[in-house]
């Protein structure tokens, strides 16, 4: 097992400055992390700036494109129903992945958009976990 390349602290600060709304790459000079992780740890752990914090991250109309010379597929409603059903079941991520024609990576990081929408429709309807 290879060792936390960041502290359980310089997460908690990251995560706090991104509440309060500042944007990765300041929040990655402040606390020396890089910009992208600062972005998968509020990821990871559900973390939104004020300014995106009720906005829906659920697209209806998924699109293919093309970002730094790699394909992107956006997950479609019908992905997203599949992977939250296949959670529910306990199958595996990895799973998951390879049922869709994804990469691993992908499946997570959409399983944890799709828990942060939950927790934003949440909050909106004034219901709170």
């Amino acid at each position: 097992m290879t060792a936390q390349k960041y502290t359980e602290t310089q997460i908690q600060d990251a995560m706090a400055l991104r509440e309060r709304g500042l944007s990765y790459g300041q929040i990655a000079t402040r606390v020396e992390m890089t910009a992208k992780a600062v972005s998968h740890h509020c990821l990871m752990r559900g973390v939104d700036s004020p300014s995106t914090a009720d906005k829906p991250t659920v697209n209806s109309n998924p699109r293919t494109y093309f970002r730094n010379g790699v394909m992107v597929r956006e997950f479609t409603p019908e992905e997203d129903r599949k992977i939250l059903d296949w959670a529910l079941a306990g199958m595996s991520r990895y799973k998951m992945a390879r049922r869709l024609g994804r990469a691993n990576n992908s499946v997570i990081a959409r399983l944890a958009t799709l828990a942060r929408n939950e927790q934003r429709a949440e909050k909106a309807s004034g219901v709170e976990i």
